[in-house]
């Protein structure tokens, strides 16, 4: 598990995490102390002056917004591959990563009741949701060609043509790397579960969060893979979050509101590499 991670996870997933040990840790990595301070002076956060020190920036972004911001950093860094593939759009892949991040959020809020933004576990989750995708690129580079290939051709979804290929899908295997990297077992649950909340064994709020936050980032997201279109209605939205439409309703209001506050984040997927054409 990257360093970086590792850091960054326990930072977020810890309720007694002070300004002064956030800005330690963004002091720590020169290009995430650049992120952070482009950000408290963007549109969204800049004031009359213009802030130079990262604990300014810190108290300006507040302790919920730079958590997501790191991890988000930590995440593209270390675990978004390099290389493109035919068929596969990365940088929409981010789009979609971040979008199911913050409206996970939202959805975990609503459902559970929380306060919102005291608990960023299912940014995280939402944000390693596809990881799984990821790992397979790394390490099977020709199957994941093929895996999309066939999603593109047939307009199958990716578990099913994982499956075919590789005799399971991405959630098992982002499941087994939160494993193996010691991830707190509520981001297990949120990964693995994404698909199917209600076999979650437990933390099944999690599991319904980041699958209503993943069928509602494809709403809100243009799709990765060419030649699919994702057809997503707020009906199966809320009936993966077990919630009104009322609620519903609320959660893609603070969605949006929530992706406004990090559209310098999306951004940082445009040095994503450009996908290759299919083959004719």
């Amino acid at each position: 598990m990257p360093i970086s991670i590792s850091k960054i996870i326990n930072m977020t997933t810890s309720e007694d995490v002070t300004i002064e040990k956030l800005a330690e840790v963004v002091l720590m990595d020169q290009t995430l102390t650049s992120r952070v301070l482009r950000l408290a002076n963007s549109v969204m956060y800049a004031r009359r002056q213009k802030t130079g020190t990262v604990t300014e920036a810190v108290i300006r972004l507040g302790s919920s917004q730079l958590r997501n911001l790191a991890a988000s950093a930590s995440v593209l860094d270390a675990v978004f591959p390099k290389k493109s593939f035919p068929g596969f759009d990365w940088k929409e892949m981010w789009n979609h990563s971040v979008t199911c991040a913050v409206a996970s959020q939202c959805a975990y809020s609503t459902i559970t009741g929380a306060i919102r933004n005291t608990d960023e576990s299912a940014f995280i989750a939402g944000l390693l949701h596809d990881v799984g995708k990821m790992v397979i690129a790394y390490a099977l580079p020709m199957k994941f060609a093929e895996i999309v290939a066939k999603c593109c051709a047939d307009d199958w979804d990716m578990n099913m043509s994982e499956k075919k290929f590789l005799a399971t899908d991405h959630a098992t295997v982002g499941a087994k790397l939160a494993t193996e990297w010691q991830l707190p077992e509520k981001l297990q649950i949120g990964i693995n579960y994404h698909h199917n909340p209600e076999a979650a064994p437990e933390e099944i709020e999690i599991a319904r969060a980041v699958c209503a936050g993943n069928l509602l980032a494809k709403r809100l997201s243009k799709c990765y893979i060419f030649g699919q279109n994702w057809d997503v209605s707020l009906d199966q939205v809320g009936e993966a979050a077990q919630l009104s439409k009322p609620d519903v309703a609320r959660v893609v209001s603070d969605t949006r509101e929530g992706l406004m506050r990090c559209s310098e984040i999306i951004s940082w997927g445009d040095n994503l590499p450009v996908p290759k054409k299919m083959a004719a």
